[in-house]
């Protein structure tokens, strides 16, 4: 009778112990950085005082072969559906109310050396480009808007020249991606709505670019 013996080297498993407790370390880091992060971007909605009643709305990403999203309103009640173009060359959304008709629509302008988007709200266009930076940055060309994210691209502030126009925060932990969009002025937040979804589609394009250079290499 033959038996076999397994026999892991011992500097393997010492080295297996090490990956795994640095995997953790680093998670819990990440979450710590992320929660300091959440506070500093917090100080920007004090400034505009406690009186400001925020208008809050809670998008949700549906699982579909089309870009598709829910948004909903703070009693859970949906108010905005947003529908993509399937096959098409660029990203085209449309947002749809409950009653099935187009409020706004979003169409990335191809052949620009940085990203573009217009988007058309009551037979007005506006242009969101994305800047060059460390931290993800945007603007809303006509509107002196300013999109400026953090370090790792979950939440975002935008801002007119020192007024806070509104605030997005990405959930963690949640099946599909979910967005809280807080906006100061019920008046901006179609706009802004339309501004966070062109960022989801922007951290999509760019999560499938590393996935393809990583596969290419």
């Amino acid at each position: 009778m033959i038996t076999v013996r397994l026999f892991i080297p011992v500097h393997k498993i010492f080295l297996s112990l090490l990956l795994v407790l640095y995997h953790f370390f680093y998670f819990m880091n990440m979450c710590a950085v992320q929660f300091l992060l959440k506070i500093w971007m917090r100080c920007d909605k004090m400034k505009v005082g406690n009186e400001v009643q925020y208008m809050n709305l809670c998008i949700k990403e549906k699982f579909s072969w089309k870009e598709s999203f829910y948004v909903y309103d703070e009693a859970g009640n949906p108010v905005y559906q947003a529908v993509g173009k399937a096959f098409s060359f660029g990203h085209k959304v449309k947002i749809y109310n409950m009653a099935q008709e187009e409020v706004a629509d979003i169409k990335q302008q191809m052949w620009s050396f940085t990203r573009k988007y217009a988007v058309t709200i009551a037979q007005e266009t506006y242009e969101v480009r994305k800047r060059f930076a460390l931290t993800p940055k945007y603007e809303v060309a006509g509107k002196d808007w300013e999109i400026r994210g953090n370090f790792f691209a979950y939440d975002f502030v935008m801002k007119q020249n020192d007024r806070l126009i509104a605030e997005v925060e990405k959930r963690m932990f949640t099946w599909a991606d979910t967005y809280d969009l807080m906006i100061v002025e019920k008046a901006d937040a179609l706009l802004a709505l339309c501004v966070m979804l062109i960022i989801d589609m922007d951290k999509d394009d760019g999560a499938a670019s590393s996935a393809s250079a990583s596969a290419g290499g």
